[in-house]
């Protein structure tokens, strides 16, 4: 069995301070209950930015606090707001458009 990655503690964590079951996050991000309890035990690893998308909208929180548990972004005030909306750009291919 594989460590716990930070993301998986992060969601439990958020989870179980919440008192959300798997089954409730799992309806209301649309993430199957077994992929969800994967990443909390660690036998799954962290998942790519859009699933963790899902896994915010399900746990009701923001997507950058779970994109830094995931060592997708900077933990520290490295990023501004500006950055991180740049950043979801361009993981979700967005395109922006200039003034």
């Amino acid at each position: 069995m594989r460590a716990i990655s930070p993301f998986g503690k992060k969601i439990k964590e958020i989870r179980s301070d919440n008192g959300m079951t798997i089954n409730t996050v799992s309806k209301k991000s649309g993430v199957s209950q077994s992929y969800i309890s994967q990443i909390e035990n660690g036998s799954r690893d962290t998942p790519q930015p859009d699933m963790i998308k899902k896994i915010a909208n399900g746990l009701g929180v923001d997507y950058f606090i779970l994109m830094r548990a995931a060592g997708y972004m900077a933990t520290s005030n490295e990023f501004t707001t500006t950055n991180e909306v740049e950043f979801t750009n361009i993981c979700f291919n967005v395109k922006t458009v200039s003034k």
